[in-house]
């Protein structure tokens, strides 16, 4: 029997947020809430749905995934918990206020009136249990389907919150790529295990349990075919993209060039230079972060490689490749990666002054 949950797992490239935007769209009969981690995130799935129906819809709402726990979950039932009014929430800054006991309520949860981010969704989990599930069914009246982008974001207990709604009369769809985790909504230590690329391990298990159907999508109609494999060998074991880009340029693929050549490529070919941190310097003009160009393209991207990389270069595994996979994703046409080091894998051409 086919779950009215469904996950589907997708590549870069594949068009993820406009087709959770389609779905929404198509969803006429009651409200709809759609939500995602990053305000960025918010704010792209905001214009992809304007852009498309003009404005949006009275049975839609956007918002942030904190958000939604704090307006809708949290203080709607706070007061049973916590004698004062929930004023905001606490940002750790990726630390964790894990190691307050439980039993003193106010420290465990609280800084000041602000919920700590890590203990958020646990703290509507415990408003749900002492109100005999009154969150939930509250959630149930508000909303008859939430869609959730970039899941793989969620940790903690927000991943078991999620199980819950799973469990709820509300239509949930998950839409995400395990690869792109480069954000996680908190560092608690529950649910640590199945966090980032993980969380594709508990999706498995909630499948067994009838509680989510697997739609599946590795089709990019971002990367050429080249970028594609480049990016599969940083997971080896995971399913392989499949290029639906058959555009052809002067320069297509991906390739490496020295430091020695890297003005002229810049030169000629106008990428957007990428690098993983402020640790990697670029004195020639403006270098983005991985992270910052996460649901972005470009026509060409060229990277600047560090240690990992040029491990990866010679052919060994990149031990935490999530960053890398979103850089060489970025790209339509090529990537470029700056290096000393000669490439000890297939499909990276040498590129040189005067190409």
């Amino acid at each position: 029997m086919a779950s009215k949950n469904k996950a589907i797992l997708a590549t870069a490239g594949s068009g993820k947020t406009t087709k959770l935007v389609d779905r929404a769209l198509f969803l006429k009969d009651g409200k709809v809430l759609i939500t995602t981690y990053t305000l960025e995130a918010v704010s792209e799935i905001q214009k992809k749905y304007i852009k498309k129906n003009g404005a949006v819809a009275k049975n839609t709402s956007i918002m942030s995934w904190l958000s939604f726990l704090l307006q809708e979950c949290a203080r709607p039932y706070s007061l049973d918990v916590f004698p004062k009014k929930v004023e905001g929430i606490f940002f750790l800054n990726g630390e964790s206020a894990q190691m307050i006991p439980e039993a003193n309520t106010k420290a465990h949860y609280f800084a000041g009136g602000h919920l700590y981010q890590d203990k958020l969704s646990k703290f509507v989990l415990k408003c749900n249990r002492i109100n005999s599930g009154r969150v939930i069914k509250r959630l149930e009246r508000c909303f008859t389907h939430i869609l959730i982008d970039e899941f793989q974001d969620l940790a903690g207990y927000d991943i078991s919150l999620l199980e819950v709604l799973l469990r709820s009369n509300i239509n949930v769809i998950i839409v995400g790529d395990a690869r792109q985790s480069t954000y996680t909504t908190n560092n608690s230590r529950k649910n640590k295990g199945v966090t980032g690329v993980n969380i594709l391990s508990k999706i498995e298990e909630w499948k067994g349990l009838g509680l989510i159907d697997i739609e599946l999508d590795f089709n990019s109609y971002r990367c050429n075919q080249s970028i594609c494999d480049i990016a599969d060998m940083m997971f080896p074991t995971e399913n392989k993209m499949v290029s639906r880009n058959e555009v052809v340029t002067n320069h297509d693929g991906v390739f490496y060039t020295s430091p020695a050549h890297l003005l002229a490529y810049i030169a000629k070919f106008n990428p957007i230079v990428l690098r993983y941190d402020r640790k990697t310097k670029f004195e020639e003009g403006k270098a983005l972060n991985f992270g910052m160009v996460k649901g972005k393209e470009f026509p060409r991207v060229l990277i600047l490689s560090n240690g990992p990389l040029n491990d990866f270069l010679k052919g060994n595994p990149l031990a935490s490749p999530q960053k890398y996979y979103v850089a060489v994703t970025r790209a339509i046409h090529s990537v470029c990666i700056v290096t000393n080091i000669k490439p000890q894998i297939e499909g990276i051409s040498f590129w040189v002054s005067g190409n």
